[in-house]
Formats: structure tokens, C-alpha cells, sequence
């Protein structure tokens, strides 16, 4: 009787041992405060920006490393890195760089730090960044000019963007057609997310392009990424007579 509950002391033991390692090795999501606290006060720290190649273009956090984690290959760039020192990893708002952290976590990574809100979250903040170009043509908006743009149309469609994503270029084209055909029965506000990142944030921007229709002040459908011409066209067909 007494070696078994030996046995089972020991087994608990073990357990909690083992669970206790996966936490040490676990990637931590940390704000923005105590990422950049914690960047700057470690020692031979690598930094990963997993976005695009053409979001990294647009602005970035001195001395990251680009290493897209949508690409098939981002395992094998991250080879680069030293699994035994912290990594730090950033995307947008922070839905890739979760994905991220726990894949090089898997890999055996043993220090992984999530920046919870991401770039957007970080430049909101007018912290430190390299590589931002600012358009001084670009259209600001606060909270309260675009609540009242939104109740003072019927039917709004909003288009957050920015001049280096390659969909929002791709798509630009026939959201002009669209919003010419429906002139006086509906509109559409193109909000540049560099310039407006207060707006991204509060309306919940997680990829670009995004885009938020409304009816009535209400809001009836949002997207991400790459849409279809005629699904947009839709949106506008039906709703236009309600």
C-alpha cells in the first residue's frame, strides 16, 4: 500500500513538474508597454515582424526582421533565429502573431513574446517606429466625425486601406465603378489606417483591406481581405430601396 501511494506521489510530482516547464516555454502575450519595456532591456533580443512584406514596407519597429507567417516557409526563415534566446513577434493586432509565437513555441523556441494589439496598437501609442512615410494629402478623421458621417448616410460602405496593401490596390478600380453607380444612393469613405489608427483600432481593423457596411447607422456586414465585385455590388443593390 505504501509503494503504490509512493508511486502515485511520484507520478503527481512528475506531472507537475512537466507542467511547470510548458509554462516556463509557453509564449506570453504582453501589451505594449511591457513589450517595449522588456525588448529594451533584453540582451541580444530578435525582434520578428510576421506581416507582409508590403505592410513591413509601410512602417515597422526599429530593427525587426521580416518573416511573413502566412508564407509557406516561415518555419524554415525562422531557422535563422536562436531558439535559446527571446524572441519577440509582432504582426497588425495581433491575430498572426499569436500564430506565430505558438509555432516557434512548438519548434522548441524557449523565451516567445506576443505584442498583444500589435503595430497598430504600438503606433497608436506614437511609440517608436522606422520606415513611415507620412502622407500629408491623407483625410483624418476622429470617433465622433465618422459616427456622424455613418448616421447622416443611409447606406455607407467603409473601406479601411493603406497606400502600400496590394489587395486594396487590386480592388480600388471597381469599388470606383461601384461607388459612380450607386452616386446619391449610396457612399462609401475610404479611411487610411496609417493616418487613422485610433479608428482602426476602435473599429476592430485585424487585416487589410477591411471593410464595414452600413444601413441605417447599422451595421449589416464586415469583411477582410480580397472581395468579389459583384458580392459588394450586392450589398448595394439590395439594400438601396429598404
Amino acid at each position: 500500500m505504501i509503494k503504490i501511494q509512493n508511486l502515485i506521489c511520484q507520478i503527481i510530482f512528475f506531472a507537475i513538474l512537466c507542467l511547470a516547464n510548458l509554462e516556463k516555454t509557453k509564449a506570453q502575450q504582453i501589451d505594449v508597454d511591457v513589450f517595449e519595456a522588456k525588448l529594451a532591456a533584453t540582451k541580444d533580443a530578435q525582434l520578428v515582424d510576421v506581416r507582409t512584406a508590403s505592410e513591413f514596407a509601410g512602417g515597422h519597429l526599429k530593427n525587426a526582421k521580416n518573416i511573413n507567417v502566412r508564407e509557406a516557409d516561415f518555419m524554415q526563415k525562422t531557422s535563422s533565429l536562436n531558439k535559446t534566446k527571446p524572441v519577440f513577434v509582432y504582426c497588425l493586432s495581433g491575430g498572426r502573431s499569436k500564430i506565430a509565437a505558438d509555432q516557434l513555441q512548438a519548434a522548441g523556441f524557449t523565451e516567445v513574446y506576443d505584442m498583444a494589439g500589435g503595430y497598430l496598437k504600438w503606433s497608436t501609442a506614437k511609440k517608436d517606429v522606422e520606415g513611415v512615410v507620412e502622407n500629408k494629402n491623407v483625410k483624418k478623421m476622429t470617433s465622433n466625425d465618422l459616427k456622424t458621417y455613418i448616421q447622416s448616410h443611409k447606406i455607407v460602405l467603409l473601406d479601411f486601406y493603406a497606400e502600400w496593401c496590394g489587395p486594396c490596390k487590386q480592388m480600388d478600380p471597381f469599388l470606383q465603378k461601384i461607388k459612380k453607380d450607386f452616386e446619391g444612393k449610396g457612399d462609401m469613405l475610404k479611411i487610411d489606417t496609417d493616418a487613422n489608427k485610433k479608428l482602426a483600432q476602435e473599429y476592430d481593423v485585424n487585416a487589410l483591406p477591411t471593410f464595414i457596411f452600413y444601413v441605417n447607422g447599422k451595421q449589416v456586414w464586415k469583411g477582410e481581405g480580397l472581395q468579389d465585385e459583384e458580392f459588394i455590388r450586392e450589398l448595394f443593390e439590395l439594400n438601396v430601396d429598404k
